[in-house]
């Protein structure tokens, strides 16, 4: 017996992963790949970093599209 929607049902829906940045939200807890450009773009128009906290970056979550305390990892 064939599954009719097969493996693409799992991923339907799914944001098609992007670049090497891992960005980790404090907020909504998501996970989003995104590159060099969507990184820059997210920062904009302001951002900072606070080395020793464990999310330590203050910019815009690619998932909520708030401003958030975020961890940013190179994957």
């Amino acid at each position: 017996m064939r599954d009719m929607e097969g493996k693409a049902a799992l991923f339907s829906g799914q944001p098609r992963h992007e670049g090497p940045f891992r960005i980790e939200c404090s907020g909504c807890g998501n996970h989003s790949r995104v590159g060099v450009s969507g990184l820059l773009k997210l920062a904009l128009p302001f951002s900072f970093t606070i080395p020793l906290k464990s999310h330590h970056t203050w910019l815009k979550c690619p998932s909520c599209q708030h401003r958030r305390w975020v961890k940013i990892s190179v994957t």
